[in-house]
Formats: C-alpha cells, structure tokens, sequence
C-alpha cells in the first residue's frame, strides 16, 4: 500500500514525489519493471479512482454547460479551497468527509457524497448523526495517525467508518452514551482493519472495498448481547427460524417492484426511504451517469432474479435483493 499511495490520484500531490518514487523503482528493478510496478499498484486501488473523463466527451461538455465542472472527481475543488477560502484546513476536511461518503459507491466525488448525505438525514436525522459521527471519527484517526493525506482526502479513510455508523444507529437508534461510545470505537477498528486489509490483499491487486465495516461492524453486533455494562439491546432476539410458504403469494405489482429497485440502491446505506434513495442515485449520477446507471440496472437485476425464484415481495419491496448487486454491477463496470 505503501508503493500504491504514491500514485493515487490526488490533486494536492506534486509530480516530484511520483517521479522520485518511480527513480527508486528503477535503481531496484530496473526500468522495464519499475513500469510494471506502477501499473500494477495502480490497478490495484483504481477503483476508487475512476478517471475523470468518464463521461466528459467533448460534445457533453458543450451541452452540459457549468455542469460539467461538478462532474466527475471535481479536481480543481482542492487548490480553490486553499487559493481562495478562509480556514482552508477546515474546509479541505470537510471535503475529505463528502468524498468519503461518495467512495461507498466509488464516486471520488464531495458532490456526491453531499447529495448522499442530505438524502441520509431525509431519512433519519438519528441515524445520519450516528454515520456522521462515524465519519469524522475515521477520519480524524486517519489523520492522527499519519496515513497519507492522497489517501484520507480521496475519502478512503471515510467510507467504511461512515457505514459503521450507520449500522450502529439503525440497530440502536436512541441518542445515548452506548452507541455512541461503540460508533467512534467501531469506526476505529474500521481504519486499522483497512490498512491491515489492504496490506494483505494487494498481493492479490484486490482493495478492501467494504470487508473493513463487514468485520468491524458484525464483531460488534455480534459481541453485544454479552456485554453486561452496555446498554444496548442485541440486534435479533435469538429464536428458531421461521419458514413461511410464498408460493400462493401474487406477483409483486410494477410499482412495488420499481421502488423495490429504487430502494436497492438506498440499503447499501441502510436506507429505504423513497426519497433519500433517489437522492444518492441523483448523487452518484452527478460524479457519472454510467455510475448510476450501473447501479440502477444492478439493482434490478437482483430483484429481477428474486422475483423468478419466488422471494418474498415485501423484502423484494425494501430492496433488500438489490443492493449487494448493486454494487457487484458498478464494481464491475
């Protein structure tokens, strides 16, 4: 990961240290493999960082107007942040923290994550507080740790804990000291379980995507109920499992299963409600309408293949078959 920070794409970054670092390769490796190298790490976090050009013709441009500059990773945003706004080390921050919200969906955008994020508190002003405490928190480690700035301001410090968050308040909604104390050491472990994750994977050219939450999150929800000085209820009360014959259930309706698509999109950040769902996708179409229409489409492919194999429709409605495909499909493309 060390090898990769160098050639992330960061606005705020200087030439000269690319340029040094592929010097050493060379020196060790020699020049046709030092150029190996630099492909190879920058395959492995590419996905996070899609070129800004995707979707940026030159024809888009003149029909799009002044849109076109909020498109893609919106690259000038850092030098005119330092060039021209007071405080600029409070604004870069805030920055960071929208980019990281956007990196859920692999958009490097903070236009996207601002969308993403007043869709949050559109549906649940508790939960979004528990995500954007989360948040913070993951980056502000981020950077008392010394990880690299390329990183923490493309947000990949961000994303992870963001979810960690909103995990914790959609489980354990109420204010209180307990999830609130468990948001900001959850959101924690998600920073170190993200350079231990990467470290372990690049071998592989693999990122961590979203493991670091999964690991983090679940360790927490599972441990719980055992935790006699916590005052948080565990997330299911354990029972035998429940089985119930869908067979003489009716076909979903058209409506039902366009919002169940619709909100496909929104459980990735734990959110079903209509309208937050159509914010993130409005957001995530902001940064690249082929983003969002990955996402769309992924969305409706796995509610698509839940209604062929008899899934219940109420969990088709709430999306809960269309956000893994969702981001499997923009992974993908």
């Amino acid at each position: 990961i060390e090898e990769a920070e160098a050639f992330i794409i960061d606005p705020i970054k200087e030439q000269s240290s690319e340029d040094a670092l592929i010097d050493t390769w060379r020196s060790t490796y020699g020049a046709e493999d030092a150029l190996d190298r630099q492909d190879e790490v920058k395959d492995i976090f590419a996905v996070y960082f899609d070129d800004e050009s995707v979707g940026n013709s030159t024809y888009e441009t003149k029909v799009a107007g002044l849109f076109y500059l909020f498109n893609g990773t919106i690259s000038w945003l850092p030098s005119a942040i330092d060039q021209t706004l007071p405080v600029p080390w409070l604004f870069s921050f805030l920055e960071w923290n929208l980019r990281s919200i956007g990196q859920v969906f692999f958009c490097n955008s903070p236009v996207t994550g601002l969308f993403i994020l007043i869709g949050l508190f559109v549906q649940s002003i508790a939960v979004a507080t528990y995500g954007t405490l989360g948040l913070i928190t993951g980056n502000i480690v981020a950077v008392i740790l010394g990880f690299d700035r390329g990183l923490v301001s493309s947000g990949l410090f961000g994303y992870n804990s963001v979810l960690c968050g909103l995990a914790i308040g959609t489980f354990h909604g109420e204010y209180d000291l307990s999830p609130i104390f468990a948001t900001i050491c959850v959101s924690i472990l998600s920073v170190i379980f993200f350079v231990v994750m990467a470290k372990l994977l690049s071998p592989y050219k693999s990122p961590p995507l979203t493991l670091p939450f999964n690991v983090a999150t679940h360790m927490f929800l599972i441990g719980v109920s055992l935790m006699r000085n916590v005052s948080m209820t565990p997330v299911v009360e354990p029972a035998l499992p429940e089985f119930n014959d869908a067979s003489d259930q009716d076909l979903i309706g058209p409506r039902e299963f366009f919002f169940g698509t619709l909100r496909g999109i929104g459980q990735v950040f734990l959110a079903n409600d209509v309208v937050c769902c159509a914010l993130i996708l409005g957001g995530i179409a902001v940064c690249s309408r082929y983003l969002a229409l990955a996402a769309f489409v992924g969305s409706l492919l796995g509610n698509g293949i839940s209604v062929l194999a008899g899934a219940d429709n109420d969990m088709i409605e709430q999306g809960l078959y269309g956000y893994n495909s969702s981001l499997t499909l923009r992974r993908c493309s």
